[in-house]
């Protein structure tokens, strides 16, 4: 440590840079997060469309900081997702970090559960310059906790890709969801209260036509 501290100080003696300024900002796991927004069925589900309603819809929000911790505009950060083929994106999910640091990723695609009534379960990675970007979960009173990946269930009215139904909510769509009709199916249950009903249906209903820009 001795020896790379005399290289920083060597360094900005003959470049005339600041000693901080020498090293170049890299993303840092501990003091950068990712988060989710607008989780369903109590802040446990994600919730996706091909439209990816903003408001409505599951996003992902980043805040990159450096081995400073001070913000990183204007680089580029990644989602991967790991499944067993049930999420159909639309396209990559990615986006550049704004002045604060800060970038908001949407998830604009479907699923194909259409051949099981059970929930698509997806993990999600996100990464910054190949370097991992830790979920961090914060509920008051507990401390902050922070994992390298976040694993749930996920939830679209987007549920069959088949021919014509390509991240497209349509007739397919409602089929499934008919099907489902006052069931316990995890796929058409949006709000989680152990039935498919009406306010499920009006969950789906919104989303009606939505397709990929």
């Amino acid at each position: 440590m001795n020896r790379l501290f005399s290289i920083l100080v060597l360094l900005a003696v003959t470049t005339g840079i600041p000693a901080a300024g020498a090293w170049a900002s890299v993303p840092d796991p501990v003091n950068s997060g990712w988060t989710w927004a607008n989780l369903e069925c109590g802040f446990t589900k994600a919730f996706i469309c091909p439209a990816a309603d903003s408001f409505i819809t599951s996003a992902i929000f980043v805040s990159v900081r450096d081995q400073f911790d001070a913000p990183m505009p204007g680089v580029l950060v990644e989602a991967s997702f790991y499944d067993d083929g049930c999420l159909w994106l639309c396209e990559p999910v990615r986006s550049f970090t704004q002045v604060d640091g800060v970038a908001l990723l949407l998830i604009y695609g479907g699923l194909d559960v259409s051949g099981d009534t059970a929930c698509c379960v997806v993990e999600t990675e996100v990464k910054c310059m190949g370097v991992g970007i830790p979920y961090c979960v914060h509920v008051l009173p507990e401390p902050q906790v922070c994992t390298p990946t976040d694993t749930r269930e996920w939830l679209s009215p987007d549920m069959t890709q088949g021919l014509g139904s390509e991240n497209k909510v349509e007739g397919l769509d409602y089929a499934i969801f008919s099907t489902d009709w006052l069931t316990a199916s995890c796929r058409s249950d949006y709000n989680c209260d152990g039935e498919v009903e009406g306010r499920d249906y009006s969950m789906f209903a919104r989303h009606w036509l939505h397709l990929c820009p």
